[in-house]
């Protein structure tokens, strides 16, 4: 049995559009989905209420919001499942998403899918999502290789053994870094399927890209002292990040000159807020 396990905080049409898609998995397993309501203010009953004679659905709620670390191993605690499959309440998974993860499960393997930008008209939004896909890219076979939580898939015991997620990341950012290094260093593996799509609708503008890559930079000092603190060596950045980030920009067919152009300056904006986020991070 699979468990779909969905944080939410505060966005409830978001919400409806990710159970709409669940709710047309072409899958004949069993699993069930639960929605984790982080301490918002929206009354989500209505929300799931619709879709309890299509589903196998629960609605969980934490008192208050603790984030999504804590909200992911809340569900997980009542999963039923043998597996944990984890989605974010603005992510809409593709028909056959459960499927193609399906056939791949089995024990301490932590199978991440392809996660793609759903708004690609929002130059920020293709921008940031970019970034995660090169990032996979350069980090893998390293003790540094992730997946984002939103798309990612394991076995209930093993997730357990290593601890679940790290609740002193109390933001979306960092913590499945942290889940992934921790994987890695109890001698689980990782396995990319890009099979397992899911669409990505995060609506971002100049302002809260900027934002956002802040966040992103202190959650990796977070990340890095975590890293220390359980024995794992740090990953250095060098020249050769940028580089090869240029040129995974520069050999993407589907943009344009002008779009390449954009993306890469948009990227190199989000460096700088990273670090900038990085240098102003309480624990560095």
């Amino acid at each position: 049995m699979i468990s779909v396990i969905i944080p939410t905080f505060d966005r409830p049409q978001a919400l409806l559009k990710c159970i709409s898609a669940l709710s047309l998995q072409q899958y004949d397993g069993q699993w069930e989905v639960i929605i984790v309501d982080d301490g918002g203010l929206h009354n989500l009953s209505p929300v799931v209420a619709g879709f309890e004679t299509k589903l196998n659905i629960t609605l969980i709620r934490q008192a208050r919001n603790k984030g999504p670390a804590s909200a992911r191993n809340a569900g997980a605690y009542q999963a039923s499942g043998e597996y944990l499959a984890f989605l974010d309440d603005d992510c809409e998974p593709d028909v056959n998403w459960i499927r193609a993860v399906a056939v791949k499960l089995r024990s301490g393997v932590l199978l991440g899918g392809y996660t793609k930008n759903k708004l690609s008209n929002n130059t920020y939004s293709e921008a940031s999502q970019l970034l995660v896909s090169y990032l996979y890219s350069y980090f893998k076979e390293t003790p540094w290789y992730f997946f984002t939580s939103n798309n990612f898939v394991m076995d209930k015991v093993s997730f357990f053994n290593i601890g679940g997620f790290d609740e002193s990341f109390t933001t979306s950012a960092g913590e499945d870094r942290a889940f992934c290094a921790r994987w890695i260093k109890y001698g689980y593996q990782l396995e990319y399927v890009p099979s397992a799509l899911v669409w990505h609708s995060h609506e971002l503008t100049l302002s809260s890209f900027c934002s956002l890559h802040s966040k992103y930079g202190k959650a990796a000092a977070h990340f890095r002292v975590k890293l220390r603190e359980w024995g794992i060596q740090e990953n250095a950045f060098t020249m050769r990040f940028y580089f090869r980030l240029v040129s995974f920009v520069c050999h993407k067919e589907k943009y344009s000159a002008v779009n390449k152009l954009n993306i890469l300056l948009l990227l190199a904006l989000s460096q700088l807020c990273t670090f900038y986020g990085a240098m102003t991070a309480v624990d560095k």
